[in-house]
């Protein structure tokens, strides 16, 4: 139990209302935000609290310590899963410093993994230490873990077998988060991961699997009516298509990647795919009917 539900529920036993809980302490308002888990008072109101609900000094300061602790956790987790999206990773390194005391006192297997993999994606795309970045991954053990995070930390190091060339290990530990994936596991994590194992099997030519995956990307930003990583897949299926022989299906999904692209002011993929358009137009000349008449 978190501290704002103890409160809530020793104050129900008593046969409180939040007023008469808050009364000469502090203001009912405060009472609410305090049972909502919104904020943790200050020792003197706080030790008023534990008189008035008859609940022992060091068992209430414990929790409140515990919840203080852990909003904190989810706070910054939440600021350094926000910069990861942006690939900010310097101001990755300030938050690890601002918050070095926090970070210092972890208390459970999920939030030590969770820097563990973020101290690795600096290694990698902050000091290009790509070596040192997959010793530190590969010694997190998994099996204790959210879903979730093991996904993300088996991501990473996929990324950098894949960026070495190295698709075989890259393809076992895709194929691995992707197993791993449930309903509840956070639709950017899947379309990430769905996107990089369907990279990875283009590698081997296994075109039509990888395709299936791409759809199944796709379909699921759908489903949450989200633009992340949209482009980049509508692109992939043009190139995977064009591989396949299908032009005009190509072309369309080029022409998809190319409006996303201008949306997000990406100038880089949007001059890659409007070259690619070309090409394909040019390939779409070049077919010769066929008379079947003699």
């Amino acid at each position: 139990m978190d501290f704002g539900n103890l409160i809530k529920s020793k104050r129900k036993e008593l046969g409180l209302t939040q007023i008469e809980l808050s009364e000469g302490i502090c203001t009912q308002a405060l009472i609410s935000r305090i049972e909502k888990g919104d904020i943790i008072p200050q020792d003197s109101i706080l030790q008023q609290l534990g008189t008035r609900l008859q609940l022992d000094d060091k068992e209430l300061n414990s929790l409140a310590y515990k919840t203080k602790y852990d909003n904190e956790m989810i706070e910054v987790k939440k600021e350094i899963r926000r910069a990861l999206t942006r690939r900010d990773y310097e101001y990755i390194e300030k938050i690890l410093e601002q918050n070095k005391l926090l970070i210092n006192n972890i208390n459970n297997e999920n939030d030590q993994a969770f820097f563990t993999w973020v101290d690795a994606s600096l290694q990698d795309k902050l000091y290009h230490q790509k070596d040192n970045a997959l010793k530190i991954l590969k010694k997190i053990p998994l099996f204790n873990l959210d879903n979730e995070l093991a996904i993300e930390i088996l991501n990473a190091i996929g990324v950098i077998y894949y960026q070495w060339d190295e698709f075989k290990e890259a393809l076992n530990v895709f194929q691995h988060a992707v197993n791993m994936i449930e309903k509840d596991i956070d639709y950017m994590v899947q379309t990430k991961i769905l996107f990089n194992y369907a990279l990875t099997l283009e590698e081997f030519d296994e075109d039509k699997k990888a395709l299936d995956y791409i759809i199944q990307a796709i379909d699921r930003l759908v489903v949450e009516d989200s633009m992340y990583l949209l482009g980049d897949l509508y692109h992939t299926k043009g190139y995977i298509l064009r591989k396949l022989g299908h032009l005009q299906e190509a072309k369309k999904s080029n022409q998809l990647a190319l409006s996303i692209f201008e949306i997000q002011n990406n100038n880089k993929f949007k001059t890659m795919t409007q070259l690619e358009i070309e090409e394909i137009n040019h390939l779409l000349q070049k077919v010769i009917p066929i008379d079947y008449y003699k």
